[in-house]
């Protein structure tokens, strides 16, 4: 059995495998599918619009290539080419929620006004506290 942690949740595989690379790897799925709600959940805390996610499909046919990228106030976040469109929304919120959990993960000290401002380029992110 294999075991993955994302921020405060563990994702563990769903079954027996004969290696642990096919364990990871099946451990590694579920943890994909968690990062649009994390993401949602990121934006409602952080009081950002709404994720608009945009997929274009290429290729052929019978084999095509879904590419996502969801926009948040106004910057875009690009996910890797994917067989399906749900794969390809899924890593464009992963790599959204990566990007703004590590922006959101830093704050400056607190200035002059009273006022934490965290380290985030045109987000909606300061927070007034009283003086003390």
């Amino acid at each position: 059995m294999a075991t993955v942690t994302v921020g405060d949740q563990i994702f563990e595989s769903s079954g027996s495998f004969n290696t642990s690379k096919d364990a990871e790897s099946d451990t590694a799925k579920d943890e994909s599918r968690v990062y649009k709600n994390l993401l949602q959940e990121l934006v409602q805390r952080e009081d950002l619009s709404t994720p608009v996610y945009k997929t274009i499909k290429r290729g052929e046919p019978h084999k095509p290539i879904f590419f996502t990228s969801v926009e948040l106030d106004g910057e875009i976040f690009h996910g890797k080419a994917a067989k399906s469109k749900k794969q390809a929304e899924l890593d464009a919120a992963r790599a959204a929620y990566v990007a703004l959990q590590e922006r959101c993960s830093s704050f400056t000290s607190k200035s002059e006004t009273g006022i934490y401002i965290k380290k985030v380029d045109q987000f909606k992110m300061s927070t007034s506290l009283p003086l003390v």
